[in-house]
C-alpha cells in the first residue's frame, strides 16, 4: 500500500458518511492555497488534494457523486508561513461569500502550514464548517474549545491522530503490508524536518502492535543533485513487496 496523505484525510471524510450509513445530498469541497512555498504552498499542495478527490469519487459514488470541487487560490511567491497566515485573513472574505451560495454540506481543505490554519480555524468555527488540514501540526489546534471543528492531519507535534488514522485504514481493508516512501529532502529543511518525524512517530505506533503489520521503507532523496532516483522505480518495488493479507 502507498499513503498519500491527502488521501488518507478524504477517505476518512466518505468512511466516516458511509459508516454512519447516511450522506449529505451535495457536498462541496473547498481547497484552499496561498503562494508558492515549495512546502505548503499551492504547486507543491494543492494538487495531493485535487488528485485524490478525482480517484475516490467514482469509489464513493453515494457520497461524492454530486459533489463539487473549488479551489481557491491567493496567489503569491515563496512566502513565509506568517505571510501566508495574513493573506488568509484576505481570503476569508470570498470564502464567505462562496459559502453563502451553497445549499449541501461544505467542507475546507487547507494545504497550508500551522499559522495559516490557525487563522482559518477561527473563521471555521464562526461559519460552523469543517476544516481539515494535512500539513499542519501545532498543538493549539488540539483545543477543540477553540477549534471545534478543525481535523489536523498531524494532530499534536507527536502525530499521535495520524498513526490512529492510518491503523483505521489498513484495519478497514484488512491490509497488513504498507510501504512508506521517505523523501529526505535534504534542500527543503521544513520538510527535511516534517517527513521523517512523522514518519518515525506512525512506523513507531504500528510497530508497537507487535508483528501485526510487514513495515517497508523505501528512503531516497530528491534534493540531493548527485542522487538519481526513479518514481517508477519506487513505486515498483512497492508493488513487488506489497501483498494483502484477508481474514
Amino acid at each position: 500500500m502507498f499513503l498519500n496523505i491527502d488521501l488518507l484525510l478524504l477517505c476518512i471524510v466518505c468512511s466516516g458518511f458511509v459508516n454512519c450509513g447516511t450522506a449529505p445530498a451535495d457536498l462541496s469541497f473547498i481547497a484552499l492555497s496561498t503562494g508558492n512555498n515549495p512546502i505548503y504552498g499551492h504547486i507543491s499542495s494543492e494538487p495531493g488534494y485535487s488528485a485524490a478527490y478525482n480517484r475516490l469519487k467514482p469509489l464513493y459514488p453515494k457520497v461524492l457523486g454530486n459533489s463539487k470541487w473549488h479551489s481557491l487560490y491567493y496567489p503569491g511567491g515563496n512566502i513565509l508561513c506568517g505571510d501566508a497566515a495574513v493573506q488568509m485573513e484576505l481570503m476569508a472574505g470570498g470564502i464567505y461569500d462562496l459559502l453563502k451560495t451553497f445549499s449541501g454540506f461544505p467542507i475546507l481543505l487547507s494545504t497550508g502550514c500551522s499559522l495559516e490554519v490557525l487563522v482559518m480555524g477561527d473563521y471555521a468555527r464562526e461559519w460552523d464548517v469543517p476544516l481539515f488540514s494535512s500539513t499542519s501540526g501545532d498543538i493549539r489546534l488540539a483545543n477543540k474549545q477553540r477549534f471545534p471543528t478543525v481535523i489536523s492531519g498531524s494532530g499534536g507535534s507527536d502525530y499521535t491522530s495520524l498513526a490512529l488514522a492510518v491503523e483505521a485504514l489498513l484495519d478497514k481493508f484488512r491490509w497488513r503490508t504498507l510501504t512508506f516512501l521517505l523523501d529526505l529532502a535534504s534542500n527543503y529543511p521544513g520538510v527535511s524536518n516534517y517527513y521523517p518525524l512523522s514518519y518515525a512517530n506512525i512506523k513507531a505506533a504500528l510497530d508497537a502492535r507487535w508483528g501485526k503489520y510487514a513495515i517497508y521503507t523505501l528512503r531516497f532523496n530528491s534534493g540531493d543533485p548527485d542522487y538519481m532516483f526513479s518514481v517508477d522505480d519506487l513505486l515498483h518495488k512497492t508493488k513487488t513487496q506489497s501483498r494483502s493479507t484477508h481474514e
